[in-house]
């Protein structure tokens, strides 16, 4: 299963601007919703872009980083298989 997060990477990286700006409008329509504690797609991204341009309060060494990601990696196969089980 590794690798499974570097096709899903790759495959959202080469959606054309057309079908995300339709995946958009579409979610702005409903049903986009985790459950209702979340609000919407568009809700979340209007929300972000009204937020005030600031610096990073959190910056991290090349060390530190590297770290995150090898205790990230580490979970990669069992998320992927509970995804792959709600199916």
């Amino acid at each position: 299963m590794p690798g499974r997060w570097d096709a899903l990477r790759d495959h959202v990286r080469n959606v054309p601007s057309r079908e995300r700006r339709r995946l958009l409008l579409a979610s702005a329509f409903g049903g986009s919703e985790l459950d209702a504690t979340h609000p919407s797609l568009p809700t979340r991204l209007d929300f972000v872009a009204r937020l005030p341009d600031a610096p990073a309060t959190v910056v991290l060494s090349a060390s530190e980083s590297q770290r995150i990601d090898d205790e990230r990696a580490r979970l990669d196969v069992p998320i992927q298989r509970a995804l792959i089980d709600r199916g």
